[in-house]
């Protein structure tokens, strides 16, 4: 339970002063959600109990892609297992490491890169893209693109047997029946 608390309160640092593009509220509401809905796992539905470090990781997982953290700091604060859950949940196509490459590149790279993280990485990772797809303004151009770039996670997340694909898929058919 210490390290919950102390996960929230670095993620608040971290993210201290960040808004949502689009929204303007806190970036830290999204990883409270999310770290809100790991504790909530329910192993009979996908086989997964979460345990303190992916709670943890769900509180962490955009610090390095977002912030000055750095995976070093996460592995001192929060041991190893937590930095490899935050590394496997941390983009790592974006467009600052790869400028020449166009989005849709980017993506399918990352992808790629998703499909070997590991089961319990893979389940935050869905619920992830859950909260952003049911956060996101679906009249915006972006709104079509990010749903058809999460069709891509819903098939990873069901050639690994998840449930969670499915509320997935659900997400994105509802964020396009909004548009």
């Amino acid at each position: 339970m210490q390290n919950l608390r102390r996960a929230a309160l670095f993620a608040r640092e971290a993210h201290e002063g960040q808004l949502r593009d689009g929204k303007g509220e806190p970036c830290i509401v999204h990883p409270m959600r999310v770290a809100g809905r790991t504790i909530l796992l329910d192993y009979d539905r996908d086989g997964i109990d979460a345990d303190e470090d992916m709670v943890v990781a769900a509180w962490l997982h955009d610090v390095i892609e977002d912030t000055s953290v750095t995976r070093d700091s996460i592995r001192r604060e929060f041991g190893w297992r937590v930095e490899e859950l935050v590394v496997e949940l941390t983009n790592h196509y974006t467009k600052v490491a790869y400028p020449d490459l166009k989005r849709a590149e980017r993506k399918t790279l990352e992808l790629g890169r998703l499909a070997d993280i590991s089961r319990r990485a893979l389940v935050i990772k869905l619920i992830d893209r859950i909260d952003n797809l049911r956060d996101i303004n679906p009249t915006t151009p972006f709104a079509k693109v990010y749903s058809q770039e999460s069709t891509g996670l819903v098939t990873l997340g069901e050639r690994r047997g998840l449930k969670l694909a499915a509320e997935l898929r659900d997400a994105i058919e509802s964020l396009q029946a909004r548009a």
